[in-house]
């Protein structure tokens, strides 16, 4: 076995080289059968029914303290998770909103 795993290749090379100076074609692949064509609807994926897809919520970011949204998380799942995180924040926004309007 020799020490270059490159060898062989320089050998094909230089074969494929000699055959193409001698006017030689390269071997053909075997003929393919006819296979009929069949056209297959485009999938069309899950429905998109989840806020991230819905144009009425757009995603924002915030950064809080760990412990604060680690209570908070574990006071949702205690409830029965009913309430994501999403909407407790946006009904505390509102409720913001709404006092700062009516001061």
């Amino acid at each position: 076995m020799s020490d270059n795993k490159f060898e062989g290749l320089s050998s094909v090379r230089a074969e494929r080289r000699r055959r193409l100076e001698a006017g030689e074609t390269s071997p053909k692949s075997p003929p393919t059968p006819d296979i009929p064509v069949v056209e297959v609807p485009p999938n069309k994926g899950r429905a998109k029914i989840g806020k991230r897809s819905n144009p009425d919520y757009t995603l924002v970011s915030a950064l809080i303290k760990i412990d604060l949204y680690n209570e908070v998380v574990l006071e949702l799942m205690r409830r029965g998770r009913k309430r994501e995180y999403s909407d407790l924040v946006g009904s505390l926004l509102e409720e913001w909103l709404k006092q700062q309007k009516s001061a």
